[in-house]
């Protein structure tokens, strides 16, 4: 606390001051050299005190120090099994860090040593706009030895290197697991699936995606990537999954005929363009060619529809199809109108915009798809997707396995829901039904 008395005393002294007398400033020149000596003092204090809160700093540092090596050679990560801390490794490339490998080798021994196995290293992520991906390329394809690989091209602008790349990762096809190419153009990733015509013994999942806009003058069937989805891969006969993002639907037959999962979709749309129409005869045609499929996913962004260029009596059989989703408006969920898919469990309906309400023709499509297959259905959402009241009362008659029921923003009554729940009561099923319902 301050020491008021002290500045009372000294106060005290300077009011009986005269600065007339000559006596009076002695006694205050006196004072001064009195308290800077006393400062000094202090000072001198202060300055052994710091030594000392340095030295005992400096103790604490090392017991510090000491607690931190103690804590490291027990840490989790030195617990762990080198394998095990790999996997988490792989997990870290998977969600996007594709440097994992590199940087988890500078924390410790432990580390390093599980950033030295192979599988680590099994994720050859390439982005030729980036310094110098042949040699990146080159440097992971060594570090990952033997094991299974997952590549990934991104390919925007700079091509200078894709020549010298491609080959390189081709000489290691028989590794390949999956496949993932981006391409700002179409040229460019006709480029490189166009030497894609080696064998492919591991490979099962193949992914492209092509941002450009194509030019509505050139007829579908001009463009060169279409005819190369089963050419180029045509010796890999453990290819289950394909994914495709561009502007157009592949030709019917172009796709590799070993597929399980099959996945469409489409660059969103700029306002200004207005509505792009997508020809249903095209991907109907698509879809009786791709029979043996189980999985699918269409889905079409805002700005995009289908156009029912094809015959309305017209059935496409999908006999192994057990998970349908279709996401876009209400043009795209119609689609189910034409499909046959008895082994159907888990359908999806999405809406690519907030709810616009009731859709009779989506209610329609998905009644008449129940009537025709007579499918397994266990699991039905409905996410921004509504239908009328007696739609939903007919959907439900005809599905007695249902298990999942999941609406998101639907306007469904409590007389239709009492509706449900008392159908299920009467099959016996009550107990094992899961409704979720959010807005």
């Amino acid at each position: 606390m301050p020491n008021f008395s002290f500045k009372s005393e000294v106060l005290e002294q300077l009011r009986n001051i005269d600065l007339s007398d000559a006596d009076d400033i002695d006694f205050v020149k006196q004072r001064i050299g009195h308290h800077i000596g006393v400062i000094s003092t202090i000072q001198d204090e202060v300055e052994t005190l710091q030594q000392q809160i340095r030295r005992l700093r400096f103790r604490q540092f090392e017991h510090q120090e000491a607690v931190n090596f103690y804590h490291g050679k027990i840490t989790l990560a030195r617990r762990l099994p080198s394998e095990l801390l790999a996997a988490i490794f792989e997990m870290c490339v998977q969600d996007g860090w594709t440097r994992t490998p590199l940087t988890v080798s500078h924390v410790c021994s432990e580390w390093r040593a599980a950033a030295s196995i192979p599988s680590v290293w099994s994720h050859v992520f390439v982005n030729f706009d980036a310094r110098d991906p042949y040699g990146r390329a080159s440097f992971w394809l060594s570090k990952s030895q033997t094991v299974p690989l997952h590549i990934s091209l991104e390919i925007v602008g700079d091509i200078t290197h894709l020549p010298r790349v491609a080959d390189l990762l081709l000489s290691h096809s028989s590794r390949w697991k999956s496949l993932s190419v981006v391409s700002s153009l179409q040229a460019y990733a006709h480029f490189f699936l166009s030497r894609c015509s080696t064998s492919f013994p591991q490979l099962r999942q193949l992914s492209i995606s092509i941002a450009e806009v194509f030019d509505s003058q050139v007829p579908e069937e001009d463009q060169p990537l279409i005819s190369l989805l089963r050419t180029a891969f045509a010796d890999a006969p453990e290819l289950r999954a394909l994914s495709i993002t561009q502007n157009i639907l592949p030709l019917e037959g172009a796709l590799p005929p070993s597929l399980t999962h099959l996945s469409f979709s489409f660059p969103s749309v700029d306002a200004m363009d207005g509505v792009m129409m997508m020809r249903m005869n095209r991907m109907l045609n698509v879809l009786e060619n791709a029979s043996q499929v189980k999985h699918l996913s269409i889905t079409l962004p805002v700005g995009r529809t289908f156009m029912h260029d094809h015959d309305l009596d017209r059935i496409v059989s999908l006999p192994s199809l057990e998970s349908l989703v279709l996401a876009g408006t209400s043009g795209t969920h119609t689609m189910l109108s034409w499909l046959h898919t008895p082994a159907l469990s888990r359908l999806h309906l999405v809406s690519s915009t907030e709810s616009q309400g009731v859709s009779l023709i989506t209610g329609m499509a998905i009644t008449r798809l129940l009537q025709r297959s007579d499918p397994p259905l266990q699991l039905l959402q409905l996410r921004d997707v509504d239908i009328p009241q007696q739609s939903f009362i007919d959907v439900f008659a005809l599905l007695p396995k249902l298990k999942t029921l999941r609406l998101h923003d639907s306007d469904i009554s409590n007389d239709v829901f009492e509706f449900f729940l008392g159908q299920r009561l009467d099959f016996g099923s009550l107990g094992s039904v899961k409704v979720l319902v959010t807005s």
